[in-house]
């Protein structure tokens, strides 16, 4: 209930045009805030009039609610912005400062997807739970069809540049 607030919140900022997202991909469609449970990115125009309407929103989310932001956990990051620029954002936010590539929801945003080492982590990740059903006493056709439940859903949660699918054979 307390995540609803918040993105009412930020749909009446962008609404009363106080907030302005930004045009991501060849259909230009615009991206204001992502969520999954607590964890929020918001995404804004670098300009000081959006860091006060974002530091506005969150102070209103915590009268709202009663929580408060930990602004300390928190970070901005910017992209085509000068660095003494995010240190007056850092400091009208009080948070930390955010470099691309960075993480969220435990995966990398940034960087190029097309090169081996931005999926790594990833890979490591996978075969780490992979490797736990060794000893377990899954048949090779079961293996096979939980691996391909858990790759059709996966996608769900990772950041592409533009829209994939992929699709288990049954």
């Amino acid at each position: 209930m307390v995540v609803e607030g918040l993105t009412g919140f930020v749909r009446t900022a962008i609404s009363l045009n106080r907030l302005q997202g930004l045009a991501i991909g060849a259909n230009q469609v615009e991206v204001s805030f992502l969520q999954f449970a607590y964890d929020t990115l918001m995404v804004c125009q670098a300009s000081h009039k959006d860091i006060m309407v974002v530091k506005t929103i969150l102070r209103c989310s915590e009268l709202a609610s009663g929580l408060k932001v930990n602004f300390h956990k928190s970070g901005i990051g910017v992209v085509g912005v000068e660095s003494q620029q995010l240190l007056v954002f850092t400091d009208v936010l009080n948070c930390t400062q955010m470099f691309v590539p960075f993480k969220y929801l435990g995966l990398q945003v940034g960087g190029n997807p097309r090169k081996r080492e931005f999926w790594k982590e990833f890979l490591d990740k996978v075969k780490k739970k992979l490797s736990k059903w060794k000893g377990k006493n899954l048949t090779f056709v079961d293996r096979v069809c939980l691996i391909k439940s858990v790759f059709t859903v996966v996608p769900l949660y990772c950041p592409f540049s533009k829209p994939q699918r992929w699709y288990a054979k049954s």
